[in-house]
């Protein structure tokens, strides 16, 4: 299924960091295969509060949001990843 070799690709070739943050959120893709890879941030309450598209090897978010904790999502295509960020 090629869903599922999206996924295992995508789960495999991002970093995301620093973890903790504070004002920028960079996040680096390897594999892509130049598709467009979309990082969107959630409140800890699901609402979406941030969102970044690009089809190169990272993004660099620059962001005011809170401090708190906040859930990230990462798409590629039909492949989902999702993951836990703090704000300081």
């Amino acid at each position: 299924d090629s869903t599922v070799a999206v996924q295992e690709i995508l789960e495999s070739s991002f970093s995301i960091y620093p973890n903790p943050f504070t004002n920028e959120l960079v996040v680096n893709f390897t594999n892509t295969e130049a598709q467009e890879v979309e990082l969107v941030i959630y409140s800890a309450v699901g609402q979406q509060v941030e969102k970044a598209v690009t089809t190169g090897e990272n993004i660099r978010l620059q962001t005011n949001l809170a401090s708190g904790f906040y859930l990230y999502q990462i798409r590629m295509g039909d492949a989902a990843v999702m993951g836990k960020l703090i704000r300081r």
